[in-house]
């Protein structure tokens, strides 16, 4: 990383995409809670314009947010292939290699 002295290699990203899975999930509950707010709150008081309209754009936005979490996601499957090289029967070795493919 810049201005530091961690080295980047695939164990630090895989460790970071795993917390940023757990991140991606808390979004996602707030997400969803979200909406639901915004749904009562519109539903309740009648008027859009109200905090349901400020409910809704953050739900949206907290729906981007973790769309961005996702898209890193593939990088931990490349530690399996260390996990395919070590395995001594073919074609449990060939299943796991076929198994990278498909998640990359």
């Amino acid at each position: 990383f810049p201005l530091s002295d961690v080295e980047v290699n695939l164990k630090v990203i895989t460790k970071l995409i795993s917390s940023a899975q757990t991140r991606e999930k808390f979004l996602k509950i707030l997400q969803y809670s979200s909406k639901l707010l915004a749904y009562s709150l519109i539903k309740a008081l009648g008027d859009p314009a109200s905090y349901g309209k400020h409910f809704d754009a953050l739900a949206k936005q907290l729906s981007t947010a973790r769309r961005c979490f996702k898209m890193l996601r593939w990088f931990k499957h490349f530690e399996d292939i260390a996990d395919a090289r070590a395995e001594k029967e073919s074609l449990v070795s060939g299943l796991l290699y076929m198994d990278v493919v498909a998640n990359v």
